[in-house]
């Protein structure tokens, strides 16, 4: 299980496998955009996945840029403290792990 965020240039990525089914990638750019576009809003609520530039929340009628179907239950099992996570992209050291967080990618547990 995992879910990660990425941002390169003016696009962010978004990708997580939270079952034995293929992993989810979707993907928004800047392309002219009126919110804050150095921040990303994420939302997940009732089976779906929401996000998108920070501001786009706020919007009277808000339109993400991702608004995907996603196992609730799953997620939050990966987010509920259970499991190990990691910033992506960092060496595999102790003080680089947290509880819970925004770019992740889940580690399992060393057994001793």
């Amino acid at each position: 299980m995992y879910f990660e965020v990425a941002a390169f240039k003016d696009q962010v990525t978004i990708q997580w496998r939270l079952s034995s089914e293929l992993p989810e990638t979707h993907r928004f750019h800047k392309d002219k955009v009126d919110f804050d576009w150095n921040s990303i809003y994420i939302q997940v609520e009732d089976n779906r996945l929401e996000a998108g530039w920070k501001g786009w929340e706020m919007e009277p009628e808000p339109q993400p840029a991702i608004s995907t179907p996603i196992d609730n239950n799953a997620y939050m099992h990966l987010f509920s403290g259970k499991f190990l996570i990691y910033l992506g992209g960092m060496p595999q050291i102790e003080s680089n792990s947290i509880s819970k967080g925004f770019y992740f990618i889940e580690k399992p547990r060393k057994q001793f």
